[in-house]
């Protein structure tokens, strides 16, 4: 028998059996033809949809694998006319077909790989996503919300892992005439293991049926500002363990790690090593649990190695203000509503933290501009703990400590028992400040008070007790070898006004034998209330000091003094300056006295050192100039104001002759130590005196 024979007998005898195969082939060929012409379908359909939209879009490849379960599209891009769009290495989704006739999508796996999408957001509502404009909702009526029961088909969705590398996302915020925000954020990787599920119901309900479970965790984060050419915000590593989401009402993280986070880049000078104003390298906080939307528990923050950096210029300005809103470009302010009897909402939020702990041993800068240079004060080795925060019982204590590295030496120690929630704080503790060098704030006091800090080291202990609000404190001040020297006399003088007594001269008042100035300064008043000021009470108590020290040494020597008004402190540590004949270097006898007098004073005194400072005026100088053949003017003052260079020489002699007379008639008559008398540098002030002003 041949073989045709053979294969005809055979389909004869099997008919069905080689219909249904024939019919499987005819599935599979339909089935390869179909993926063949799906992927070419959508990627001609997608193509004139984006060109529809003014899109010029390029569509490299999309892979369909329907058995499988996944799709994936590769090299896909667009741009609009303004060279906004998308640009998409790779798009992978697979799923699990089984669940779709249980009405319910479940996602295994997304995947996206170097996705760049453009976004921009104008004032007229209108929006740019991906190149695509949608237009602004000019339609203002509202529509009734459907709710789950009214849904005839309930569909959920579980999504379980998705895995995107090198994701940029950019968007502006435009008016018709600028850009008012221009941002890049970009993320090297972004991965979720675990499950997402939005699962509805038909049962009414407040609550949002999110259901998670799994670990977050993202790598390589910034934040970019176009306009500055600045990172707002750099983290290299956000991480979120135990995820577990019961509805919103319920949510649980075991822990949330944050590896070296910076915001806020600066534009650097010089070398300088710190770029961000803020930074640390990690912090940790666990667990944290919501509940409700509005009861938040957390155990312990812990954030490690904070560094902060903070300058502020001459005009008020510091690196903080150009990241700040542009107040120019702010809203007209709308008219304001009518009052309505309707109470405010209470905000409901409460939290709990049982501990917060901050250590560092980096360097945190606070720099001041002044007149002419920069004032920096370095904090480090720092360490805070603070305990026991709960906002539903503002009232209960918290045990606070805070140390740190002030300078170089310096240190600062702070523990107490506290209520920083209170409305009315209570603070019950000590603090210790010690080696403190006063040099360092020199260029600060010469632009504020008009005074230079020559030497000088600061300690001080105080003892804290603020009871609801109202202070009943002390300040134990100590001042070592601190000394001050006048640089610009109208600030010096404005000072002396507002304290009542020159400061210069009251220091040396108030040293002991040791070099040291040591005040006792209560604090005390309402913190609440706006008039309250400590600097008062510092100025009170240090005038109440300067007045015994003055009492103490100028008793002896013939002070009469009220019992209320002792006398006027800002005249009372001066003595009459030593006069002198126009152009004259002679003691007369009544100088001569008065020397007397100030020679008893400094031998019972021997801690008090005496300034000599020479003035010469325009009868000085009318004198010196008729010596020179030039005549004075009728009423003995000179003719012009032009002082040359010459005549300036010869007056600062004059004033050096004038100070010297002075200190040898003390020294070699009255045998007072050389040392004690130092000698100012001589100066010229048309309408000042003519001799030598002597001040403690």
């Amino acid at each position: 028998m041949s073989s045709n024979s053979q294969n005809t007998s055979f389909f004869k005898n099997h008919k069905w059996s080689t219909f249904l195969f024939s019919l499987l082939i005819l599935l599979v060929l339909l089935i390869v033809l179909a993926r063949a012409l799906l992927g070419v379908s959508i990627e001609y359909f997608a193509k004139n949809w984006l060109n529809e939209q003014n899109i010029d879009a390029d569509l490299g490849k999309i892979e369909i694998h329907l058995l499988q379960g996944t799709v994936s599209v590769f090299n896909f891009n667009g741009k609009n006319q303004q060279q906004q769009g998308f640009s998409l290495g790779e798009l992978t989704v697979s799923w699990h077909w089984k669940p779709l006739l249980e009405n319910s999508v479940d996602i295994k796996q997304i995947n996206i790989n170097d996705l760049s999408l453009d976004s921009a957001f104008y004032n007229d509502g209108k929006i740019q996503i991906a190149g695509l404009t949608i237009p602004a909702n000019t339609d203002k009526s509202s529509t009734p919300e459907s709710s789950p029961k009214d849904i005839a088909t309930v569909w959920n969705i579980n999504i379980n892992n998705i895995a995107l590398n090198n994701i940029k996302i950019c968007t502006q915020q435009l008016s018709a005439d600028n850009v008012k925000y221009d941002y890049c954020g970009r993320f090297s990787k972004l991965l979720w293991e675990g499950s997402v599920t939005y699962k509805l119901d038909n049962k009414a309900s407040t609550e949002i049926p999110l259901y998670v479970d799994g670990n977050f965790n993202l790598q390589g984060f910034t934040l970019h500002n176009n306009k500055l050419a600045l990172d707002l915000l750099s983290i290299k590593d956000l991480g979120l363990q135990a995820i577990q989401i019961k509805t919103t009402d319920n949510i649980h993280i075991k822990n949330l790690n944050i590896e070296e986070l910076s915001a806020l880049e600066r534009k650097t000078e010089n070398n300088e090593s710190i770029n961000r104003l803020v930074s640390f390298e990690n912090l940790q906080i666990n667990p944290i649990q919501l509940m409700h939307g509005n009861t938040l528990s957390i155990d312990r923050i812990s954030l490690r190695n904070p560094q902060t950096y903070y300058y502020l210029d001459k005009e008020g300005h510091s690196d903080i203000d150009q990241w700040l809103p542009d107040q120019s470009q702010a809203k007209t302010e709308s008219p304001e509503k009518p009052a309505t009897n309707k109470p405010a909402e209470k905000n409901d939020f409460s939290y709990i933290i049982k501990q917060i702990d901050v250590t560092s041993d980096k360097t945190s800068t606070l720099s001041f501009s002044s007149v002419d240079e920069d004032v920096n004060i370095d904090i480090k080795d720092l360490k805070f703990k603070l305990d026991n925060l709960n906002s539903k019982k503002p009232e209960d204590p918290s045990n606070i400590y805070i140390e740190f590295t002030l300078g170089t030496h310096g240190h600062l120690k702070l523990e107490a028992v506290t209520t920083p929630l209170s409305p009315r704080l209570s603070m019950k503790g000590t603090a210790n400040i010690s080696g403190i060098d006063l040099r360092r704030v020199s260029p600060l006091a010469r632009a504020n008070i008009g005074y230079d800090i020559k030497s000088g080291q600061l300690d001080t202990e105080a003892d804290i007790n603020i009871d609801n609000g109202v202070i009943d404190s002390k300040l134990h001040l100590s001042l070592n070898h601190f000394n001050l020297k006048t640089l610009d006399k109208e600030q010096a003088k404005k000072l002396n006004s507002e304290l009542g007594f020159p400061l210069s001269s009251s220091l040396s008042m108030l040293r002991d034998r040791d070099d040291k100035i040591k005040l006792t300064i209560p604090i005390t008043g309402d913190i609440e209330n706006p008039e309250f000021s400590p600097k008062d009470a510092i100025m009170k108590a240090s005038s109440k000091a300067v007045t015994a020290a003055i009492l103490h040494i100028y008793t002896p020597f013939g002070l009469v003094f009220a019992a209320e008004s002792l006398f006027d402190l800002a005249t009372g540590l001066y003595f009459d300056p030593v006069l002198f004949e126009p152009g004259d270097v002679q003691l007369t006898d009544k100088e001569k006295e008065q020397l007397d007098k100030l020679a008893v004073l400094m031998k019972d005194r021997p801690g008090i050192y005496i300034t000599l400072c020479s003035t010469s005026n325009s009868k000085d100088l009318a004198q010196l100039r008729l010596k020179s053949a030039n005549e004075p003017s009728a009423n003995g003052d000179i003719k012009g104001d032009t002082v040359t260079e010459a005549e300036t020489k010869e007056l600062k002699a004059l004033g050096e002759l004038r100070s010297l007379a002075v200190k040898s008639y003390l020294v070699e008559k009255k045998s007072v130590e050389h040392n004690r008398l130092v000698e100012c540098l001589p100066e010229y002030e048309k309408n000042g005196i003519s001799g030598v002003e002597v001040s403690l």
